[in-house]
């Protein structure tokens, strides 16, 4: 199976846990504007709003938590992930291969009463889950990235 060391950045430490590097944004970039054999199917999203926070889900089966690159910008949150695994996608005969999330980037509108902060992200069971604490004032969000455990 192939390895995605070559499209990692070797400057960046996740806490806690293991050191696992983050990809590289500027490979990412050049990834999404390549055509991807097959159709990349962009996930499926909820969004939720709770008494004290906001829960966005996304249903992205088979990917690894590294392979995501999550952030803000201003009020739009970026969901882009880079996942090759080339060689084993060759071994098998599909029969029939309806999804395929190698590399895609899904974007949502947030709220401005959303803390980006505090933001908690995880990804569990092919879900992942992000969850906005709400705040009383609206805020500016900046460029922020988004770790997840």
């Amino acid at each position: 199976m192939e390895s995605n060391n070559h499209l990692h950045t070797n400057n960046c430490t996740i806490y806690p846990g293991e050191h696992t590097p983050m990809l590289d944004m500027e490979e990412l970039k050049i990834e999404l504007q390549k055509p991807h054999a097959g159709s990349t199917i962009q996930p499926f999203i909820n969004v939720s709003e709770h008494r004290e926070y906001f829960k966005v889900e996304a249903a992205i089966p088979g990917l690894n938590r590294e392979d995501f690159y999550i952030h803000i910008d201003e009020d739009v949150l970026s969901i882009a992930v880079l996942h090759k695994k080339l060689e084993e996608l060759e071994e098998k005969k599909f029969q029939l291969h309806e999804f395929n999330y190698e590399c895609f980037n899904r974007n949502v509108i947030l709220p401005r009463n959303i803390e980006k902060d505090f933001v908690k992200a995880e990804y569990r069971d092919g879900i992942l889950s992000l969850y906005f604490p709400k705040t009383d004032t609206p805020h500016q969000h900046p460029h922020s990235n988004i770790i997840v455990y």
